[in-house]
């Protein structure tokens, strides 16, 4: 069913910046063309992303690879001739005088098989249904349930919350009944990960009002349970 990497990463570029928010637009930029060459297998361009005297270290495994075919090497191992997609959070940045360092925790999935999107969608139906009706009810203790205890929440441009309790807090003025609409999804699944993509459009009940936007989730299954990750949205 494919492969899902769950990690921490470290990472200087070579860029002169005084400020994190200059550096955070210079990752967002490089993270947008990774995945789009994931999402095209073009193990060339992404590696055309790196310094031609880069080392790609894995730690667990204690190996490192040197320059861009290290980076072809690397990538070409872990996607089995798929497309694949990263994803990153809690990231930290350090600034020194002639480069930044970024450092945080990171996804990295393979894409599934098309067959795993009905298994995805049937696994993750129920879940949503009890997720809707807990937030409905306010019932913060049980919507906090729904998330690991690492989760990590973001109302993208907005808060972001870490762990269960920070999430129920956060998740606080969103717990109105509401009739809510649900389009444009997309499931992405391996053995162990659910990536799950929609845009929302919720009407409140109480004063009429309308809030919409697009959201994203990842899912991770720990024992028996398929809890939420990570949980972004923009309404």
């Amino acid at each position: 069913m494919g492969i899902a990497i769950h990690g921490s990463f470290s990472c200087p570029f070579n860029y002169l910046v005084q400020f994190n928010l200059e550096a955070e637009v210079i990752v967002d930029v490089v993270e947008a063309k990774i995945n789009k060459y994931f999402k095209a297998v073009d193990h060339d361009a992404i590696a055309d992303l790196y310094h031609s005297d880069c080392v790609i270290v894995h730690r667990q495994s204690k190996t490192a690879l040197f320059g861009k075919d290290g980076v072809k090497s690397t990538n070409l191992a872990l996607c089995k001739g798929g497309p694949m997609q990263w994803k990153t959070w809690n990231k930290h940045f350090d600034l020194a005088t002639s480069h930044f360092v970024i450092s945080g925790e990171c996804e990295l999935f393979v894409h599934a098989e098309e067959k795993n999107y009905r298994e995805a969608k049937t696994l993750l139906k129920p879940i949503h249904a009890a997720y809707a009706q807990a937030l409905a009810m306010a019932n913060l203790e049980a919507v906090g349930n729904f998330y690991s205890n690492n989760g990590v929440l973001i109302h993208k441009g907005k808060t972001c919350a870490y762990g269960r309790d920070p999430i129920r807090k956060a998740l606080k003025p969103f717990c109105l009944p509401s009739d809510t609409t649900i389009s444009d999804e997309v499931y992405e699944a391996t053995s162990d990960h659910i990536v799950y993509k929609a845009t929302f459009k919720s009407i409140i009940k109480s004063n009429g009002a309308e809030i919409g936007g697009k959201f994203e989730q990842i899912f991770r299954k720990e024992g028996d349970q398929w809890l939420i990750i990570y949980d972004e949205f923009e309404a």
